[in-house]
């Protein structure tokens, strides 16, 4: 079944629906481990709205440094920088393209963000596995920061 909705160039429901149920568990995930005895999120931080935040790069590292595992850790900052982005920028969850080693025969997919538009695509995944696996977090930053202000400069020249 094809469908086309805001955004999203006309996606399968199956993925469709797997975008919405990623939406609703990001953010709700993300609160449970707000409310829990040890958080690995600071109970301050406003997981309703982030676009108010700077990028959150302690709760990042606390995350990336933490004793869960890896695929945790790289679910938990898919979720808290996809919620920030998505915050920041306004928005949609989505499927952005990513690097495979034959694309003329595979195409890969990881979680991501388009802003409203459709113009700018951020691979939120495969920025959160870079960061598990020790990427420079100055240089994450640096880049995320600069993706907003790309993603809301293009948002704003479309409308």
């Amino acid at each position: 079944m094809y469908i086309e909705s805001k955004g999203d160039g006309g996606i399968s429901k199956l993925y469709a629906d797997r975008l919405l149920d990623l939406e609703k568990k990001s953010r709700a995930t993300l609160v449970e481990l707000q409310a829990k005895d040890n958080p690995i999120i600071p109970s301050d931080l406003k997981m309703d709205d982030l676009g108010s935040e700077e990028f959150p790069r302690e709760v990042v590292e606390c995350i990336r440094d933490s004793e869960l595992s890896q695929t945790e850790r790289h679910e938990l900052i898919t979720y808290l920088l996809g919620c920030w982005y998505l915050d920041r920028i306004g928005g949609s969850w989505t499927y952005v393209p990513m690097p495979v080693d034959m694309p003329s025969v595979y195409l890969g997919f990881g979680i991501g963000i388009a802003n409203e538009s459709g113009t700018v695509l951020a691979n939120i995944a495969e920025s959160a596995r870079d960061i598990v696996e020790g990427a420079d977090m100055d240089f994450k930053e640096a880049l995320f920061n600069a993706n907003v202000e790309s993603s809301k400069k293009s948002s704003d020249s479309r409308r």
